[in-house]
């Protein structure tokens, strides 16, 4: 009789440790106002067998509060508001008013931590499928959203549902439904949905066909990549993610940026669905959702052509020259130069205006490598032309040289985007290491070491240049 009393009571316990005893059950994260919201609301419910004090909890992410000295018996209600006598006044129910803050009608996290400071509650709030939206009627339309059982997961989409109780209250023309404080009046969770937006490569969404529209055209994935240059539409997001076989595709988002700013070093998963912009394929962003900082880059490819295959690929093209230097004009929304290699070849380069050679001088040196992302503006089908090299900083031109001179073409740095210590991998043993800015300005020189402490430098774009003898090699470092 222990053993099975010990067996319901450990299954109980699970049911419910997995997402927590104290559990968020409904959110009112857009009421119907106009304005500022005054009517926000997070409904807080005991779903274990004990009541529990709240002293000094905190919520941490989402908006700001820190719990006064009140308890949660055992299947209770706890009620958070933005503005509590405001709520007393439609609801007709008191609560507890956060400190400062207001959810975000994008989405956001919202997490809680005990006295101690151990989070016990995290909820990923979006408002993207499977996440109820406007079309559902929440999101300024008037339903709260409710969890269907306080043992589901609460960061899948799929469990949260909009309410069905109608409150007989109207905001702006709006009906009110909602069910704060009291038991939900969504009890069923049902079947969950299909995923939407599967686990995919980048090269496998990326591929075209004879007339260069790419394959996966207008289907939903998700792509997982390190991110690349920096963001070209500084009202929404236009970026690169590349993985680790150089393999890239552009992400695109008109005027949301999803809570992400864009740096170069990220790890970053992206949501949406495969487009295609004169000849350039991108994805249409639906989610951005940061995973790590500061990865090392790839080393570039070497490439002696533009084609379909390097397309947002990071590329370099080697001891090439400017055709015609008046065409660096630093205006409009970006200019193209045209350059040329040795065997007369040209090359189209693309300076966005929101990199920050667009605003410089034009690079002075006889020949250079030139680093970037291959872009392609192609009106017309097929998309097999239109190429462009699109540098993502002014030292993407590096002076070319002398091979001969060249210490070493594969030293690199690790880690790259960097903090503090960064490493320098090379064969060649350097005699000293000089570091500039992106003025070309020395900042500092270093002797017997293949070590460099960042930690005392601003965030932005360095030079690092190892020099053995008559022989030098130069690599680009981000310090974050």
């Amino acid at each position: 009789m222990k053993k099975f009393f010990t067996l319901i009571m450990s299954i109980l316990w699970t049911s419910y440790i997995s997402y927590g005893q104290i559990v968020i059950t409904e959110i009112s994260y857009n009421p119907p106002e106009t304005n500022t919201d005054s009517l926000e609301y997070l409904e807080l419910y005991n779903a274990g067998l004990s009541a529990v004090n709240l002293k000094d909890y905190k919520i941490t992410k989402g908006v700001e509060f820190t719990f006064p000295d009140v308890t949660i018996n055992s299947k209770a209600y706890l009620l958070l508001s933005v503005k509590a006598s405001a709520f007393q006044n439609v609801y007709g129910k008191p609560s507890l008013q956060w400190t400062a803050g207001a959810l975000n009608n994008g989405g956001e996290v919202i997490a809680i931590a005990d006295a101690s400071g151990t989070e016990i509650i995290s909820v990923d709030l979006k408002d993207v499928p499977p996440w109820p939206g406007l079309i559902d009627g929440t999101d300024g339309d008037g339903k709260s959203i409710e969890l269907c059982d306080p043992a589901a997961d609460p960061n899948n989409g799929a469990n949260w549902k909009v309410s069905k109780n109608d409150l007989g209250i109207q905001i702006n023309g709006k009906q009110v439904f909602g069910t704060p404080g009291e038991a939900n009046s969504v009890t069923e969770c049902g079947e969950a949905p299909p995923n939407l937006y599967p686990l995919r490569t980048i090269f496998s969404m990326s591929s075209v066909n004879a007339d260069g529209v790419v394959d996966s055209l207008g289907k939903n994935c998700t792509l997982r990549g390190i991110v690349y240059g920096v963001n070209q539409r500084p009202e929404g997001l236009q970026f690169t993610i590349i993985d680790a076989q150089n393999n890239g595709i552009g992400a695109f988002s008109n005027s949301l940026n999803y809570g992400y700013t864009v740096k170069e070093g990220d790890d970053i998963e992206i949501k949406g669905s495969i487009a295609q912009f004169n000849g350039f394929t991108q994805m249409n962003l639906a989610e951005v959702k940061l995973l790590s900082q500061s990865n090392t880059l790839i080393i570039p490819k070497q490439i002696t052509d533009f084609q379909e295959v390097d397309e947002s690929s990071l590329v370099t093209l080697a001891n090439v020259s400017f055709l015609d230097p008046s065409q660096w004009t630093g205006t409009g929304s970006g200019f193209n130069m045209t350059m040329v290699n040795g065997i007369g070849t040209q090359f189209t380069i693309r300076i966005d205006n929101d990199v920050d050679a667009y605003s410089a001088a034009i690079p002075s040196s006889s020949s250079f490598f030139v680093t970037g992302l291959l872009g392609q503006f192609d009106s017309t089908s097929p998309y097999n032309e239109g190429y462009q090299l699109l540098p993502r900083y002014l030292i993407d031109f590096a002076p070319a040289g002398s091979t001969d001179n060249v210490l070493d073409r594969a030293m690199k740095v690790q880690p790259n985007p960097s903090n503090d210590i960064l490493t320098i991998i090379t064969e060649s043993q350097p005699d000293r290491l000089i570091l500039y800015n992106v003025k070309g300005q020395l900042l500092n020189q270093y002797t017997n070491t293949l070590n460099i402490d960042m930690s005392g430098y601003d965030q932005g774009v360095y030079l690092l240049k190892a020099i053995k003898g008559e022989r030098s090699s130069t690599v680009r470092i981000i310090k974050m």
